[in-house]
């Protein structure tokens, strides 16, 4: 009697492989993260050009005000009968509530923002900033274990 040696592959097995591979492919394109791009700066930029790195965000967004490496829960703009557009950008964040006035409070302030809290309470916070013309207003509220980050600022 001869025994076969040649391999055969059990099509059960050639099913759930394609299956799982098919499932991760979904997954990955489902739930694809809105995360800053990693941009090297090229040589040929001007001194002082600065680059956004993240997706989405409106034109306009202040690019020395901070925000961390979140996906944007909201990113939008509205134009006013007066011409002024009025933007709004928000994520949120696994930092406590006054961790985040802290940083926000000291970050601004060193690239030259002038910064007012306006309201600070365990439940909420209110911090507006100022530089030359350009004024932000970013509120804090927690959520559960987190907190959502709200940046209103006028083009």
């Amino acid at each position: 009697m001869e025994t076969d040696t040649g391999h055969k592959l059990n099509p059960l097995y050639v099913l759930i492989v394609v299956v799982v591979l098919g499932g991760l492919a979904y997954l990955l394109i489902v739930f694809k993260i809105n995360t800053p791009y990693q941009v090297i700066t090229p040589d040929n930029y001007p001194e002082g050009a600065k680059i956004s790195l993240y997706q989405g965000l409106p034109p306009g967004f202040p690019s020395d005000v901070i925000l961390e490496d979140k996906e944007l829960d909201y990113s939008g703009s509205v134009k006013s009968a007066d011409g002024r557009t009025r933007t709004t950008v928000s994520y949120i964040s696994d930092s406590t509530l006054s961790n985040l006035v802290e940083i926000y409070q000291t970050s601004l302030r060193a690239n030259g923002w002038e910064v007012s809290v306006l309201a600070s309470s365990p439940k909420m916070a209110i911090i507006k900033v100022l530089k030359g013309q350009k004024q932000v207003l970013i509120s804090l509220a927690p959520l559960q274990d987190k907190v959502m980050l709200t940046f209103r600022y006028e083009n």
